[in-house]
């Protein structure tokens, strides 16, 4: 089972609907083997699932969520935090969180994908926090990007692998 939580956080609150979604993709292919979520900007009614978008194939909990009114307050929506499209309470706020649960059934490598995007506008962002995500028990940790590893590190790390190669070259030549 791969599960995790999300919530979709929005201050479009329509006007220029904004989507999240989330997919689980064939490493090798990158084939779409599902659709786990869709999230839409709306001023009343579901937001998760997006009406209008594909059924997601994961279960839901809870199955379909609304927007819970507010001008939200994040700093990942930029000048858009804590201001609102339309008025308060027209579908700017956050869903809360959304538990998605899928029944993965072959064994492979797979990427988890996350989007969001601020569709045909360049204003009122949406955005996604993500939460507890884990394929069984085993807690999902992202891929680490080398050039986040600080450069003392790399140092420490290629220092020590070149005295290791001296270790080695040493005990070769004492077997010789």
């Amino acid at each position: 089972m791969l599960e995790f939580y999300f919530n979709y956080v929005t201050s479009d609150g329509a006007g220029f609907a904004d989507y999240g979604w989330s997919r689980l993709l064939d490493a090798t292919t990158s084939d779409e083997v599902a659709l786990l979520f869709t999230a839409r900007t709306t001023p009343s009614g579901s937001s998760v699932p997006g009406f209008g978008m594909p059924a997601p194939a994961a279960t839901l909990d809870p199955v379909s969520v609304d927007i819970q009114d507010g001008a939200t307050t994040w700093d990942v929506l930029g000048g858009s935090s804590g201001t609102c499209y339309l008025a308060i309470g027209q579908g700017c706020g956050a869903t809360g969180w959304v538990k998605s649960t899928y029944a993965i059934t072959e064994a492979g490598t797979y990427t988890l994908q996350f989007g969001v995007t601020n569709w045909n506008d360049a204003a009122f962002d949406s955005a996604m926090a993500f939460a507890g995500a884990k394929i069984g028990d085993v807690i999902i940790t992202p891929p680490v990007d080398p050039s986040a590893v600080p450069l003392p590190a790399s140092a420490l790390l290629l220092g020590a692998g070149i005295g290791a190669m001296g270790v080695i070259r040493r005990r070769q030549k004492a077997k010789a």
